[in-house]
């Protein structure tokens, strides 16, 4: 309505596999849309084109072990917890964060969408 870009979304190589196939997917929403499900429907839009274009054996998706609005909606979408990775990513201002680890293979994909 106002042509106001509220978050993005896209999906990467996965640099923590080695695995080809593998994808990773990103998102950020702007906080006055936070909690309208705009970040589930645009993750399941992704995950669709992530297995059905790209051919994805694998997608990834991380959140920081605080944010728990990221992590209800990558459980919304069916993603598996793999664990966390300590002290994994550095953010532009020097902060030191832990990454929690989710996937979802092509199969899971197949049998949950």
């Amino acid at each position: 309505e106002k042509s106001k870009v509220i978050g993005s979304i896209g999906l990467h190589k996965d640099r923590k596999r080695e695995n080809k196939s593998a994808c990773m997917m990103g998102y950020v929403l702007g906080e006055d849309y936070w909690g309208q499900g705009y970040a589930t429907e645009a993750a399941r839009a992704v995950i669709k084109y992530a297995f059905e274009r790209m051919n994805a054996s694998i997608l990834s998706v991380y959140h920081y072990s605080f944010n728990e609005r990221s992590k209800s909606v990558i459980s919304k979408c069916g993603f598996k917890f793999e664990g966390v990775l300590r002290c994994s990513t550095v953010t532009q201002r020097g902060e030191i964060f832990d990454d929690c680890c989710y996937s979802m293979t092509r199969e899971e994909y197949m049998n949950t969408y």
